[in-house]
């Protein structure tokens, strides 16, 4: 009777945290494809600059190593960004600039073989998101951490497939993966925040808070190194625990607004264009890509196990009541 209880309590809990999610999140949750496009960028340069948090100052910041567009350094500019045009994404439109801290392996600089970035809703409803503007600029994950971060803004794991873990393993079958997952409501208001993470915000159960009311696309940056991780990995920044990524939105911005509106609002997967007639084709993964990437989506991820234990908690409520005896 105490374990029928326990079960009936927990499936009691799931229903209710899933009818406080907005409309369109459950379903998301158990389709069986994730509404996303990829945009893959081969390494460009590496500097001691960042345009984000040392604008102007070459030389002042930490190593950092530079994907997309080919210009990127202290003196970027959204302007200077979109005139270069130059940039080592395979999506047409995106000269986007996007960054991480060096990595070293025993004091051993590794250079990154590519950058992923995912855009994908997140947990939000699809419909309701809007275009990162032009000239956004991001930064996830915090370069002065002193102890693991949380795995909803930072992990490390094994090809993109991984799910990931706060600290860096060792890998047997792939490639070493940092994963950073970028904040998905903006205030509607500011380009960037003297902290760089306050005109910013995460979706909690997929609603944006009430001062970042604007959804927009969750950006996930994965970094792959031609490394198999464990022992001896640090950062630029410091050591692994100082896991962070930048972003500066320097897309063609007609190319970008059509993607989130003709692949994320459409629900489309594994989309190349805003045109409902194209297709990704078929190709091999790059080496280190193993099965399909990690959505990020922790929120998406516990809910998918929260209605599935709904079913089985209610199932086993029911069954419990069948064999209770019958009072006479």
């Amino acid at each position: 009777m105490a374990g029928r209880r326990t079960i009936g309590s927990l499936s009691s809990a799931l229903i209710v945290a899933a009818v406080l999610l907005p409309a369109g999140t459950a379903r998301l949750a158990v389709a069986e494809t994730v509404p996303d496009f990829v945009s893959t960028c081969t390494f460009s340069h590496r500097a001691m600059d960042d345009p984000v948090v040392a604008p102007g100052r070459p030389g002042a910041a930490h190593s950092h190593d530079f994907f997309g567009n080919r210009t990127t350094d202290a003196f970027s500019t959204l302007t200077s960004l979109q005139a270069a045009g130059s940039t080592t994404c395979d999506l047409p439109g995106d000269t986007a600039a996007y960054w991480a801290p060096t990595l070293t392996k025993d004091s051993h600089e590794v250079t990154p073989t590519r950058l992923r970035a995912y855009y994908r809703p997140g947990t939000k409803n699809p419909a309701s998101l809007r275009s990162l503007p032009a000239g956004l600029k991001m930064v996830a994950g915090d370069a002065h951490a002193t102890a693991p971060q949380s795995t909803h803004v930072v992990t490390w794991g094994c090809g993109v497939a991984s799910t990931g873990t706060p600290s860096v393993p060792t890998c047997r079958d792939a490639t070493l993966v940092l994963h950073v997952y970028f904040p998905d409501c903006w205030d509607g208001l500011h380009l960037d925040s003297p902290d760089h993470h306050s005109h910013m915000a995460y979706t909690r159960f997929g609603r944006c808070p009430a001062d970042h009311p604007i959804p927009v696309p969750r950006l996930t940056e994965d970094v792959l190194y031609p490394i198999r991780g464990g022992p001896g990995v640090a950062l630029a920044s410091g050591s692994a625990t100082t896991a962070h990524a930048d972003f500066f939105n320097a897309w063609r911005q007609p190319t970008l607004d059509a993607l989130v509106q003709g692949c994320l609002v459409q629900r489309r997967d594994h989309c190349t264009s805003p045109s409902p007639l194209a297709t990704r084709p078929a190709s091999a993964p790059p080496a280190g890509d193993n099965l399909l990437p990690f959505t990020g989506g922790h929120e998406l991820g516990l809910l998918a196990a929260a209605l599935v234990l709904i079913g089985l908690g209610a199932a086993s409520v029911a069954a419990g009541r069948r064999l209770r005896p019958r009072r006479r």
